[in-house]
């Protein structure tokens, strides 16, 4: 076999590493840091760590080019100001700086899988981060995976952290001791909660609000007259934090309890001011049982929700239209026997019964469908949601976002997760139900009558609101009704029925798929 004594004709053919040159492969950078504020004004660990990189640094003959960190920042992310300043600096001069120094891995990061791949995507630019107190070699496997065991226990001992400060502060909570930072209002000294001068601005605001006599306007206006600047939203938020009436309410123990400090305001001034509109002149008007319309009838003139009042002198109810040139009085005697004449052609004959029952049962049948498909769903939703408050109850309890927004985005969340929990509540329907179902229905079709003239005002409303559902309009003048649209069950009845009077005299009558259009029509017990 002839074989070549050179191969420099080959040499145009070699393979370059794409690495880049260092051109001072001694070169080095010193990140510190400490987790909190009280380490960093005290100093020492800061030094210590500062002094173990340099002295490793010098008997390894490295040169120390910059410093980074040198405060306080949580390594529980990788999103922190000085950690981002230090990557982005060797990022840049990848080719003059080979090693990042620390006093130890978890003082990089304690972000386990995340800072793995970060060290990764340096070592492939020949920058290796290396701990002075936990010595390893960058270019060996073994050395790789020494590190990245250093990086994962470094997570495991912060997620241990994090969860007995959790278990601690949930503690100290059910005990009555607030955990966080004072709320406004309040101020701590000697490790205790005291009322400062602001606290006495929030007791005049929680007055006003329960006097009736302001709205939230007027309140914020007053307050920033006296220095005391406050939005909107912040005064809502303000004004339902009963921790000002003594109690504490946190999402980390899922109750109210009593609080160890001293109450701004007491409980009775706290639920009265919630009781209170916003809109100052609000005014909520008492049902009338004698006007079980207001609300459901219309002016037919002028489309306008017809009120009532009661005519204390004569002793009798009238329905009336207060829009201006209309002012309509109308006698509820005469609009309710009206409306009786009308419900009594909804009655369902009792030849019926049977076609009914079978349209309840498909009806039910289909309901359950519905439910469940929309119970699912709901509860893909209430988990996400769920998901979302855990992730910012873990923020707020770990000082990532302050008390304010906290409770501004949980309370926001809680009133979602109560919406849906509603939801879901509304599709628990059982078939076991079913024959109370059908008998509760059949009562409504064959007693509607005696239901409009002896059921107390709750229930005159709910059966005039399901039979109407977008309610009733009264002319005056001609003395007549027009409905816009009629409870589908109702309009089959009075279909069916013409079509039993047709059969009886021998006219052909059509099928009708009554339980293909029942569905939701709002007989649901």
């Amino acid at each position: 076999m002839k074989t070549s004594n050179s191969n420099i004709e080959f040499s145009k053919f070699l393979k370059i590493s794409k690495k880049k040159e260092k051109t001072n492969s001694f070169n080095a950078i010193i990140y510190t840091r400490v987790s909190t504020k009280e380490q960093a004004d005290t100093n020492k660990s800061l030094d210590v760590q500062k002094k173990a990189c340099e002295d490793f640094a010098k008997n390894n003959g490295l040169n120390v080019v910059q410093y980074f960190g040198g405060t306080f920042e949580s390594a529980k992310s990788d999103n922190r100001r000085e950690f981002k300043d230090m990557l982005k600096f060797v990022r840049q001069k990848s080719n003059e700086i080979e090693f990042i120094l620390v006093y130890s891995m978890d003082r990089f990061s304690r972000t386990g899988d995340e800072a793995m791949t970060i060290v990764y995507e340096l070592r492939k630019n020949q920058i290796y981060v290396q701990s002075v107190t936990q010595v390893s070699d960058q270019e060996t496997a073994e050395g790789e995976l020494q590190q990245n065991i250093n990086l994962i226990f470094a997570k495991y001992d912060n997620e241990q952290r994090r969860r007995k400060t959790i278990a601690g502060m949930k503690a100290n909570m059910l005990e009555g001791k607030w955990c966080s930072k004072p709320p406004r209002g309040y101020s701590k000294k000697d490790g205790e909660l005291v009322i400062n001068m602001e606290g006495e601005f929030i007791k005049k605001a929680f007055m006003m609000k329960a006097s009736g006599k302001y709205s939230n306007h007027q309140i914020i206006e007053f307050l920033n007259n006296l220095g005391f600047k406050i939005k909107k939203q912040s005064l809502s938020d303000l004004l339902k934090n009963v921790f000002y009436c003594g109690k504490i309410n946190s999402a980390l123990i899922g109750k109210i309890v009593d609080g160890n400090h001293s109450a701004i305001i007491s409980e009775k001034v706290f639920l009265q001011a919630n009781s209170i509109s916003s809109n100052k002149g609000y005014k909520v008007e008492k049902e009338v049982g004698g006007l079980p319309l207001r609300g459901i009838l219309f002016c037919d003139h002028c489309n306008t929700k017809i009120t009532g009042y009661l005519n204390k002198k004569k002793g009798l109810y009238y329905y009336k239209c207060n829009k201006i040139g209309c002012k309509k009085n109308i006698s509820a005697k005469i609009i309710h026997e009206s409306l009786l004449v009308e419900l009594n052609k909804l009655k369902l004959d009792s030849n019926q019964n049977l076609l009914f029952i079978d349209v309840l049962k498909e009806t039910w049948s289909e309901m359950n469908k519905l439910s469940e498909t929309n119970r699912r769903d709901l509860e893909l939703i209430r988990k996400e949601e769920t998901q979302k408050l855990d992730v910012l109850e873990e923020r707020w309890a770990f000082g990532k976002i302050t008390e304010e927004v906290y409770n501004k985005f949980s309370s926001q969340i809680k009133a979602k997760l109560k919406e849906i929990d509603n939801e879901i509540g509304k599709c628990e329907i059982k078939l076991s139900n079913l024959d109370k179902y059908i008998q509760f229905s059949l009562n409504i079709l064959q007693n509607i009558d005696e239901m409009w003239e002896k059921g107390n005002l709750n229930t005159r409303k709910s059966l005039i609101n399901t039979t109407y559902p977008d309610g009733i309009f009264y002319n005056k003048i001609t003395a007549t009704y027009r409905t816009p649209r009629l409870n589908e069950i109702f309009r089959l009845i009075t279909t069916t029925s013409e079509g039993f009077l047709k059969k009886e005299s021998g006219q052909s009558t059509e099928n009708v798929d009554l339980s293909a259009k029942v569905a939701g029509t709002g007989l649901e017990p």
